[in-house]
């Protein structure tokens, strides 16, 4: 990795988890000493949290590291510093998110190990190989690149040159495959078919059977079929579960099939999430009890919230505590935590719940962190992506509502349906949030949280602000022209009958 270095080049090394990524990029950065002055000076005095802390630590050596636990803000800043070739950031450490979708090169790329973690470990496929491989190299800079491919021995380098460098990359493999039939059935209700009345199972075969998974089970590709038989019986089970409806002349979506359809939620989320809010009363369907019932999914079932690894049994008794202060709904709180047990699943979803929770409400990061690991015994990741479950939450949340209120015709749920999705996105105070939907520029949450300490909280409180106590807090002039015109738009009385439309992050 010196001598790269010391040719000038810049390289992208792939780890096979994130913590391997942190902890390689904090020994090579005090190996090579070379300080990111720029990149650490964009993301120093801000409340980032612990992992940012290690990432500046790393950047005095003129290393970064690039994961998915990294909030936006810190992988916007890397990535925006390492396309300059004479960036100040020489190495990259990434696990293989970097090689999906992110358009980052390299003159060179290290690839420590062509497994993926896990028991038992599972081979890295060609394409995914190429994926990493093909970051070396830059297109109108550079002729070619290098793709380095860590071997133990001549053995083993035979090998990895034969089965992935020269190989040909694996047949193309439909996803359907492996997905639950159920949704699959559901699927079949959209599209032109909906444009019937009702869906008939001779449809629902038809729909299945055009599709490139049953193409593959045709020509001996696949194991995976869908005969009559297992289509009838995922029918009869939807029924069962209230998803669709048998009428005459065939089925039709019910409320609760509508969400599951529209929200893209697997079937098993659906059913879960439903029985979990028919057990609350309408008045408890508060924040909390909505944030908890969106981690009983299956799509927020994350594992880098650790378990337990302290005092377990503190640990519970906090957790419990600290949600019933937030009024979650006692049934709600009971599912949320499960059974009472050391290395509990319950816990982990407790402790996301908490940190979304918090999240929303614009607590700072480093406090939140605190509070998640008080009874824990403490790594750099141990606190877990708080910024990423939140906005993953935010994505499942609203249907969610919707199933609250399918299995509670009529409850008031106020602003919530508006509001709580685009909190857990953004992190801030409620009063922000008309002011952000209007907001064409990015303000990051740290300076959204600086704004709301110091009383500028709400629309009418920063029209009412003196421009230059706005700048103190937003430090760019046109910025704060903006955001005093976003402030004036939702200020308006009509401005809540407007749809939600957050800028996505511009690089």
């Amino acid at each position: 990795m010196r001598t790269l270095a010391d040719t000038g080049e810049q390289v992208i090394v792939f780890m096979a988890t994130r913590r391997e990524a942190v902890r390689f990029a904090s020994e090579l950065a005090s190996e090579l000493g070379r300080p990111a002055a720029a990149t650490i000076a964009a993301l120093s005095g801000r409340g980032h949290g612990r992992l940012v802390e290690e990432l500046l630590r790393c950047l005095k050596g003129g290393v970064a590291f690039h994961i998915s636990d990294l909030g936006e803000d810190a992988r916007l800043a890397v990535e925006r510093a390492f396309r300059f070739h004479d960036s100040e950031i020489r190495v990259i450490v990434a696990t293989t998110t970097l090689s999906q979708g992110l358009n980052l090169a390299a003159d060179a790329v290290v690839i420590h190990r062509l497994r993926h973690p896990g028991e038992p470990e599972r081979p890295y496929t060609v394409a995914e190989y190429r994926n990493m491989a093909g970051r070396a190299g830059r297109t109108g800079i550079a002729p070619r690149g290098r793709s380095i491919v860590i071997a133990h021995g001549p053995v083993d380098a035979e090998q990895k040159w034969s089965n992935y460098v020269t190989a040909v990359p694996e047949p193309v493999r439909s996803p359907l495959t492996g997905h639950d039939l159920r949704s699959l059935i559901l699927f079949s209700f959209a599209g032109p078919v909906s444009d019937l009345n009702t869906v008939s199972e001779a449809h629902v075969n038809a729909f299945l059977t055009w599709t490139f998974a049953a193409y593959l089970n045709d020509v001996g590709l696949s194991v995976r079929s869908f005969s009559p038989g297992r289509i009838s019986s995922a029918m009869a089970g939807l029924v069962g579960e209230g998803l669709i409806e048998k009428v005459d002349g065939g089925y039709v979506l019910t409320a609760l099939g509508k969400v599951a359809l529209r929200s893209g939620l697997s079937v098993d989320s659906v059913i879960v999430i439903a029985e979990a809010l028919r057990a609350v009363e309408a008045t408890q369907l508060n924040r909390t009890t909505l944030i908890a019932a969106a981690h009983l999914t299956e799509e927020l079932q994350d594992m880098r919230f650790s378990l337990p690894t302290g005092h377990w049994r503190k640990e519970w008794q906090t957790l419990q505590q600290s949600l019933r202060l937030q009024k979650i709904a006692e049934p709600l709180l009971d599912r949320l935590l499960g059974d009472y047990e050391p290395q509990s699943l319950g816990a982990v979803r407790a402790r996301r719940s908490l940190a979304c929770l918090r999240w929303s409400r614009g607590v700072v990061l480093p406090m939140i962190e605190r509070e998640l690991v008080q009874h824990q015994f403490v790594e750099v990741t141990s606190t877990g992506p708080v910024e990423q479950a939140a906005r993953r939450t935010s994505d499942v949340i609203e249907a969610v509502i919707d199933i609250a209120l399918v299995v509670h015709r009529g409850a008031d749920l106020g602003a919530l349906p508006e509001i709580l999705p685009a909190q857990l996105e953004l992190g801030v105070p409620a009063g922000l949030v008309p002011v952000l939907r209007h907001l064409h520029r990015r303000l990051d949450r740290e300076a959204c949280l600086d704004l709301a300490r110091d009383g500028f909280d709400t629309a009418r409180a920063i029209l009412d602000a003196h421009e230059r106590d706005l700048l103190a807090h937003v430090d760019d002039p046109d910025l704060v022209t903006a955001l005093l015109a976003a402030a004036e738009k939702a200020d308006k009385p009509d401005d809540a009958d407007e749809p939600f439309d957050f800028p996505p992050p511009v690089d």
